[in-house]
């Protein structure tokens, strides 16, 4: 039985890693787990996946504020700091 070539993709919908057909690059997929449509490219997995990166860590900043008002955290994205 042949086998293929795939390169590994998340899905932009639900975040699943989907192993795609080399011979679909740039046409439509069909994720098989949320049914999702999407553009088969090897590029885009890293731009989603720091989208999502991004997101996760305003969500828990925005949580450690919510919770702890009194306390200071410093921000996920900004530069460490010097002690002097």
């Amino acid at each position: 039985m042949p086998t293929g070539t795939y390169f590994v993709q998340a899905c932009p919908t639900c975040g699943r890693n989907l192993e795609i057909r080399v011979e679909l690059l740039s046409r439509e997929v069909e994720c098989c787990h949320c049914g999702a449509t999407f553009t088969a490219s090897p590029t885009s997995s890293s731009r989603h996946e720091d989208q999502r990166i991004e997101q996760i860590l305003a969500r828990a900043q925005r949580y450690l504020e919510s919770t702890l008002p009194t306390r200071s955290f410093p921000s996920f994205d900004s530069a460490p700091r010097e002690s002097l």
